[in-house]
């Protein structure tokens, strides 16, 4: 299924994501990111298809929430610190400030919480 960078962003960071392997090479296309994705190897074009959709969601993030907040990742989804103006801001902030092994970063417009979350891993970073 072909889906908008948008959409493909939100399903991507969804607790349960449904996006298959032929949802990416069939939005790589679409996009124009590979003439012929399936005949690539689907972990470059799964990576290719996610960058593409992550340099364009967080500025329709920014444009859509009030603020930003850090939750802690342990199930109670304690807030961490709040206010941010921009979700770089808060993880750039989590990042640098919590020592947990990940965290959730979550929009939110007029205090109702946007319906989706970002889930960040200190561990990235080291690889």
């Amino acid at each position: 299924m072909v889906y908008t960078k948008e959409e493909f962003y939100d399903l991507w960071h969804a607790e349960y994501c449904p996006i298959t392997f032929d949802d990416c090479a069939d939005c790589a296309k679409a996009w124009g990111l590979c003439s012929n994705p399936r005949c690539h190897d689907i972990i470059e074009i799964r990576d290719m298809v996610i960058k593409a959709a992550e340099e364009i969601a967080p500025k329709h993030y920014n444009d859509v929430c009030d603020g930003w907040r850090v939750l802690s990742d342990d199930g109670k989804r304690t807030v961490l610190k709040d206010e941010f103006a921009t979700r770089e801001e808060a993880s750039d902030w989590a990042r640098k400030n919590v020592k947990a092994y990940s965290w959730l970063i979550e929009g939110y417009r007029y205090s109702c919480v946007i319906n989706f979350k970002e889930r960040d891993f200190n561990a990235a970073d080291n690889l």
